[in-house]
């Protein structure tokens, strides 16, 4: 128990006297004998506290009896090296450790004299555990892929196990899990029926009479003589709807070099002398290729490669010569270059055609400083600026968590347990990362949490930028490779997917999940101050996936909490997009540092502004699937309109200080309907089980809180909305269906007139209440690129928590150990101590680093 000197105690910065009643002689002389007393018995303690210091000190200094058994490793006090005792071998120490420090009274760093730690290594506690076959919801192995091409191409859909070799040949895009039917897979986990494994697997069927892309269904897998199930109709998918395919960029490539030859001395003159073969790239990605399905309308950029002979997404230095490939033919023979743009200046109908107005002057001419091109990976990589000073003590290794007893969670397979959280971790190669059937405490919360789309939408005063609008899903989501110690602690559990390589006609399986206990450093509660002190420290399991779509960046995440929380998470990073930079373009204005488009970022670049649309299936089950979506009103209004939302009050009770208030008021969502945060007329938003009650007759549920900065502000009459309809709504709620699996199609973004599975489909007045539900919750951020964008975007945050709405009875985390201290009558206890060690960690070096 902790000891008080004193009967005074603290509260909002006004002290209070723990005092009888007596007359006012007796109170005086009570007083002053309470100071005393108190003062004496802080004088003894502090004599006490100071010889007994001096002692420990002296005898920790010395070792104490038997030192060298206990000490194996102790700090040099001179150099920053680990020395030996008793010919104890430190070198396995992968970490430098430095010498301990403390801050003299003067405010100056002063040596401590001679510190000593342990070097004990923390013990290591293997967390994973292979299985001998898939789980249910597990990702597919690549065994499971190769079995699925094999019937592929047993069934004659894929012409040959080998690459693809031509533009005119079927081969496979993306492979996936096929998620089970929600109620086969409920009566497999209650071990009452059986439940197969499926591949989806998205071919592009160029070599057929009628091309088209073909979404399959292969399984079950695992057994003889998997079958393959076609799930679109011929043609519902035209070809053209494609993403950016596989021999596409190449074949832009080497169809424009004709238009380039022509084109050369504008190119050379222009762009420092650059070479079009040697030192240029064509940017072939803005989508969308079309508006309908039929159309294939490529708009390039020309840009200078990253640096050496390598692309590096550089997605900055798109010059202002640009253009478009009419591909809407198979047969390369069919497709014509078109709407040539120079500085703006266009369009020109043939290369020929800008050629002759710039060779006779008759438009405008740019002309880049000599030496341009050598400043390319300078302005490009990211690295330490060398002309400025190292911050002050930036050399020295930064704070980092640890595990001092080993992991605390367990995975077998992808299954993953943890302070009584359990789930499944799942991924799709072409929407993401997902979690399936996610427990608290043995009881069910959600059953899918899956990441599914996320939509970015440019602006750009240029051909071949403006109105730029990529979904992510189209080009495959799971696409990157973890860095461990940027992305993950060292110490992380890292777990690899499979994905489908289109190019090689193989699996192959990527370090890209990453699963690790954090440290919250702060406290999960907290409390101090008259006869009670505690609290409980704040600690998270975390599953990161860092994904890499091109020039962005992004880390999906999932947070566990020890009070029941889920935060999930989106960040962005990477490059950002940009065009060209023109101080002689007419709609710059005359202030040239910005225009409606963005700032000034570099000497001849623009930032776009943006937006990121972050779209996620919620299929919460609140201890069972019939669940109902409430709304809880927050308002402010007179005191009538308060109580006369629960009772029938005609008049204001008279203990009411003013005639306003705050109340809340309570709304059954009955109906299928996408929401918006309002800030001005807020809501919380709650699932709920109407048919299970807490022990205080309130309906068990989790709430729905978004962390969103960004709101869709084009209305209906802009074409592309149908197709990113998920864009509009924060929250939308509609009944669950195994057929509705995604907020958007791949397909759509690339036949935006004529869209067949955007999320306005699904909101269709169904009945929603006590029934199975889904909240498909789209959460982002805007992005107006500014200097400090340069040359590398920090990352920038959006995502949305469930958190326990009256779920439990009272707090969920009064099961763990906690700080308690309590006086009269006495309460005492402590969080899990540890001993000091140290994490034999293996520094990764990367290809070439001494």
């Amino acid at each position: 128990m902790e000891l008080h000197t004193n009967s005074t105690f603290a509260d909002r910065g006004n002290s209070y006297q723990v005092t009888r009643k007596p007359d006012d002689n007796m109170r005086s002389y009570g007083k002053f004998r309470s100071i005393f007393l108190s003062q004496l018995c802080s004088i003894c303690i502090f004599i006490l506290g100071l010889v007994g210091g001096i002692l420990i000190g002296i005898f920790a200094y010395h070792g104490g009896p038997n030192s060298s058994r206990d000490i194996k490793c102790i700090i040099s006090p001179n150099k920053d090296q680990v020395v030996t005792r008793e010919g104890t071998n430190c070198s396995h120490i992968s970490t430098t450790i430095s010498t301990i420090s403390t801050v003299s009274s003067a405010g100056e760093n002063a040596s401590s004299g001679n510190p000593s730690t342990s070097c004990n290594t923390c013990p290591v506690k293997n967390p994973v555990n292979s299985v001998s076959s898939p789980g249910l919801f597990d990702p597919l192995s690549t065994d499971e892929m190769e079995e699925s091409f094999a019937a592929l191409f047993k069934s004659g859909v894929i012409p040959t196990k080998d690459p693809p070799v031509s533009f005119n040949q079927n081969y496979v895009q993306y492979m996936s899990l096929q998620a089970p039917k929600k109620q086969e897979a409920l009566r497999f986990l209650q071990k009452q029926g059986t439940s197969g494994r499926f591949a989806k697997v998205h071919v592009v069927r160029s070599g057929i009479n009628n091309p088209d892309c073909m979404i399959y269904k292969v399984g079950p897998l695992g057994r003889d003589g998997a079958n393959v199930t076609q799930l679109l109709a011929d043609g519902e998918a035209h070809i053209n709807t494609r993403p950016k395919d596989l021999f596409e960029a190449l074949m832009v490539f080497d169809f424009l070099k004709k238009d380039m030859k022509t084109m050369e001395q504008l190119i050379s003159e222009s762009f420092d002398g650059a070479s079009f073969m040697d030192d240029m790239y064509i940017f072939s990605g803005n989508s969308p290729f079309g508006l309908t399905s039929e159309e294939r309308k490529i708009r390039f950029n020309l840009a200078f490669k990253g640096f050496g002979n390598s692309e590096i997404m550089d997605l900055f230095d798109l010059l202002p010569l640009q253009g478009a490939v009419i591909a809407s033919s198979l047969n390369v023979s069919d497709w014509f270059a078109t709407d040539y743009y120079y500085l703006n200046q266009g369009p020109f109908k043939t290369a020929k055609d800008l050629m002759s107005s710039y060779t006779n002057g008759t438009i405008r001419k740019l002309q880049l400083p000599k030496g341009y091109m050598k400043t390319i990976r300078d302005r490009i990589v990211p690295k330490r600026d060398t002309s400025l000073p190292v911050r002050e003590k930036a050399d020295i290794p930064g704070t980092r968590t640890y595990e001092p007893m080993g992991a605390r969670y367990t995975i077998n397979g992808y299954n993953i347990s943890w302070m009584g959280w359990n789930f499944v971790l799942s991924g799709s190669q072409v929407r993401g990362p997902s979690l399936f059937n996610i427990r608290f405490k043995g009881e069910r919360i959600v059953y899918e949490l899956a990441f599914n789309d996320v939509s970015v939408m440019y602006a750009a005063d240029n051909y071949a930028q403006n109105n730029v609008i990529y979904t992510d899903a189209t080009y495959g989501i799971l696409e990157g490779e973890i860095i461990l110690g940027l992305d993950c602690p060292e110490h992380s559990s890292v777990l690899k997917i499979a994905t489908w390589n289109s190019r090689t006609a193989t699996p192959i399986e990527t370090p890209i999940v990453c699963v690790f206990e954090v440290d919250g450093e702060e406290s999960l509660w907290r409390h101090k101050g008259g006869a009670f002190s505690g609290g409980q420290r704040e600690r998270h399991l975390v599953l990161r996936t860092p994904v890499t779509l091109g020039n962005y960046d992004y880390s999906l995440e999932f947070h566990f909490h020890l009070d029941g929380r889920i935060v999930t998470k989106a960040r962005a990073s990477g490059y950002i997009q940009a065009h060209f930079w023109d101080v002689r373009n007419k709609h710059f204005g005359e202030d040239k540092s910005f225009y409606p488009f963005g700032y000034k970022v570099s000497d001849f670049h623009v930032g776009s502004i943006h937006d990121h649309t972050f779209g996620f299936k919620v299929d919460l089950d609140i201890l069972e699937q019939n669940n109902t979506f409430r709304l809880i009103h927050w308002k402010a209004g007179s005191v009538l309109d308060a109580l006369q939302t629960k009772a029938n009050v005609t008049e204001i009770p008279s203990y009411y200080l003013f005639n306003q208030t705050r109340y809340i008021e309570w709304e059954t969502l009955y109906k299928e309907a996408g929401l918006r945060i309002d800030m001005e007329k807020q809501k919380f938003w709650t699932v709920v089980n109407t048919n299970k009650k807490n022990k205080w007759g309130n309906s068990r549920g989790y709430r729905i809180i978004p962390m969103t900065t960004g709101a869709q502000n084009f209305d209906d009459s802009f074409l592309p909305m149908k197709a990113l309809s998920f864009t509009k709504y924060h929250c939308a709620v509609t009944k669950r269906k195994d057929e509705e699996e995604f907020l958007t199609s791949t397909f759509d973004v690339n036949r935006m007139m004529e869209p067949k599975g955007h999320l306005d489909l699904m909101i269709n007045n169904e009945s929603i209440v006590n029934e199975d539900i889904v909240n498909w919750i789209s959460v982002g951020f805007l992005h107006v690129p500014t200097s400090e964008d340069m040359p590398i975007t920090l990352n920038v945050e959006t995502g949305f928590t469930l958190k326990p709405h009256n779920f439990f009875d009272r707090s969920p985390v009064l099961d763990l150990p906690q700080e308690t201290n309590t006086i009269e009558p006495s309460e005492y206890e402590r969080m899990p101590t540890f001993d000091q060690c140290y994490e034999n960690i293996q520094i990764t070096k990367h290809p070439g680093e001494p």
